[in-house]
């Protein structure tokens, strides 16, 4: 074991006392000693592998500890959580995931045995992306107020999809707005974001709740049209498409955030040795411009903002999941 980390502790430390030391203040002040692991709910290639990756090399980069990123998906985020929760809290195990199984996971599955916002410590927000409702470039309406009226006229006709399954962000907020517009639209689900692009572009979907990243580039070709954003305020990377607000229906504003957190129990200390890295890797402008790219805005936070956003989100989006009775499929 590396003892870089150690200036002015003889070398003689019994290799027990390195693994020991967080449990007193000496510990904190060199906390980390060893890897951590880094777990994530999903598998490579999604926007929450993309930032547990970035975390993971700053961090690696700062600390000189390897960072171990491990993806276990399934379940809505449940196998993750729970592994989570069955790591020592010592801030070796964190976890990187989204909005939904943070903040509105309790009201999806009533029956969870633990409690996201009582059993989860946060530690920073990372990024967001921005959800949009995309339909085929051939379709005939021009704007989202269109678009409703020629589904309105033809009930039943229609059918839309959302990223994410019936778990996800997306869809709830889907959910909402065709139960606030009266839209008659039919759930067509998917396993993969690519296979439901594949039948938006064949026009065998009409209506694609989907995140900015993975649609945008298709928008700009014009193979598909952007009817509107769920964000708080319009994209800067297109600012000509509107806000699902301005379209008249204010309550679906949206953001698919993602953070990090650990266990409950983890040494205050050691969460904020953990936030001031993680920011600080999150502010790098470099960092920064590479997930501009991506069409992620970066949003690293103080843990307590975090946690006002988890609570805030669980009220809003768990009382539309009851309102509306929002069972996962």
């Amino acid at each position: 074991m590396r003892l870089i980390f150690y200036p002015g502790i003889r070398r003689v430390l019994l290799i027990g006392s390195l693994f020991t030391m967080c449990a007193s203040g000496l510990g904190f002040a060199q906390y980390p000693v060893k890897p951590l692991r880094i777990i994530m709910p999903t598998v490579p290639g999604t926007a929450v592998s993309i930032l547990a990756r970035t975390v993971a090399d700053g961090l690696q980069t700062a600390w000189g500890q390897p960072m171990v990123v491990e993806g276990m998906p399934g379940a809505s985020g449940i196998i993750a959580s729970q592994a989570l929760l069955k790591s020592p809290p010592d801030g070796y195990t964190v976890m990187v995931t989204q909005a939904g199984l943070l903040s509105y996971n309790q009201a999806l599955f009533p029956k969870l045995t633990y409690d996201p916002i009582r059993d989860f410590a946060p530690i920073s927000l990372l990024a967001a992306v921005d959800i949009w409702l995309v339909a085929p470039g051939s379709f005939p309406a021009k704007s989202f107020k269109e678009f409703v009226g020629i589904v309105k006229a033809q009930p039943g006709k229609y059918s839309f999809s959302a990223t994410g399954g019936t778990s996800g962000l997306p869809y709830i907020a889907a959910v909402l707005v065709r139960e606030r517009t009266g839209m008659d639209l039919t759930f067509v689900p998917y396993k993969a974001t690519d296979q439901a692009t594949t039948d938006l572009l064949a026009g065998r979907i009409q209506l694609f709740f989907d995140a900015v990243p993975s649609s945008i580039q298709q928008v700009r070709a014009g193979r598909l049209k952007a009817l509107a954003v769920l964000s708080p305020g319009r994209m800067s990377q297109m600012p000509e498409v509107p806000t699902i607000s301005e379209e008249g229906v204010p309550d679906a504003v949206g953001v698919a955030w993602n953070g990090m957190v650990t266990r409950t129990g983890t040494p205050a200390e050691i969460i904020g040795r953990l936030n001031r890295e993680v920011v600080a890797i999150m502010r790098n402008p470099s960092v920064g411009e590479r997930l501009q790219k991506l069409s992620f805005n970066v949003i690293a936070s103080t843990p307590e903002q975090f946690a006002e956003v988890i609570q805030s989100d669980a009220a809003k989006w768990g009382k539309v999941i009851r309102d509306f009775k929002i069972q996962v499929e």
